[in-house]
């Protein structure tokens, strides 16, 4: 009797991914004999959840049938601790730039005088009483500094703890030599890209970074967007990150960046060579070669 694999797809709304979950932990798989029909399985199976639903039961059947029903990609589930604490990294992270800006802010709200972030980490309170009159707008800037120093010991545990768990695979090695991505960025994206060969193309790598538009456009005028939030987030994250790097170190990333925001602005600039970056560390995963900013830059 011949049977096969059956995978299911469906929608990430909240009841769905919930679903998807609870299947997945009680059937790892499930074998159906080939003979019965899969509109009446997936019928039992999703009935409940098909209320509101854009595609019918029916449709999902006949594409399971001809083999195109598009499948999401499930992480092996001993590499998620990893990857969850990684992206707790990144939340910390976040924190802590939101942190840095709200006091260099005030700080230059305040007094006038321009300062930078690498500043605001050495700061003590006294320094910063020492510029301002008012004791409660000092107690604004120094209340956060604090947490920020607490956020830095604990993401400092985080990477240890990684690094001391966490191998990069031999095909994402070559990641270390792109401009702007260390060791922990390299794990980052290794654990969110999984694998690299189940993006055809570089621009389905790129659409999966959040990093092309998602404008539809008809004769040069603009008739309407995609979604947005479409992707992962910690990629996107990942290789704004490794821009910024970039930029710092890197004089041909400079001049690229400095050339977009001549045109544009800082954000649109950064996002820029975050996709020239995401590109690059596509080919660089999939071809199992060393970055060359020759070909990026030129």
């Amino acid at each position: 009797m011949l049977r096969r694999q059956l995978l299911l797809g469906i929608r990430s709304s909240s009841p769905w991914l919930h679903f998807l979950v609870a299947f997945v932990l009680v059937f790892c798989c499930v074998l159906i004999d080939e003979r019965l029909c899969c509109r009446h399985l997936l019928g039992l199976l999703l009935a409940r959840y098909a209320v509101g639903s854009l595609v019918t039961l029916e449709m999902l059947a006949h594409l399971l049938a001809l083999g195109i029903l598009p499948e999401g990609y499930i992480y092996p589930k001993h590499e998620r601790p990893v990857r969850d604490l990684l992206r707790r990294r990144s939340f910390l992270v976040k924190k802590r730039t939101s942190f840095l800006l709200a006091m260099r802010g005030a700080f230059e709200c305040r007094t006038g005088m321009r300062t930078t972030s690498n500043e605001v980490k050495q700061w003590t309170c006294e320094e910063v009483e020492s510029h301002l009159d008012d004791p409660l707008s000092a107690l604004g800037i120094t209340c956060l500094l604090e947490p920020m120093r607490a956020l830095n010991d604990q993401i400092r545990i985080i990477e240890k703890e990684t690094l001391k768990r966490a191998r990069l695979r031999d095909e994402f090695a070559p990641l270390l030599t792109v401009w702007g991505i260390g060791k922990i960025l390299a794990l980052t994206m290794m654990y969110e890209v999984g694998e690299i060969a189940r993006f055809r193309k570089v621009g389905n790598f790129a659409s999966y970074c959040r990093l092309v538009k998602s404008a539809r456009l008809s004769a040069g005028k603009r008739k309407g967007s995609g979604n947005p939030r479409n992707g992962n987030p910690y990629l996107s994250w990942a290789f704004s990150e490794a821009a910024h790097y970039a930029v710092r170190y890197y004089p041909p990333a400079k001049k690229y960046f400095q050339r977009k925001m001549s045109k544009t602005n800082g954000i649109i600039a950064i996002r820029a060579l975050a996709h020239k970056l995401a590109r690059a560390a596509y080919y660089v995963m999939k071809d199992q070669v060393d970055f060359d900013p020759d070909k990026v830059f030129r």
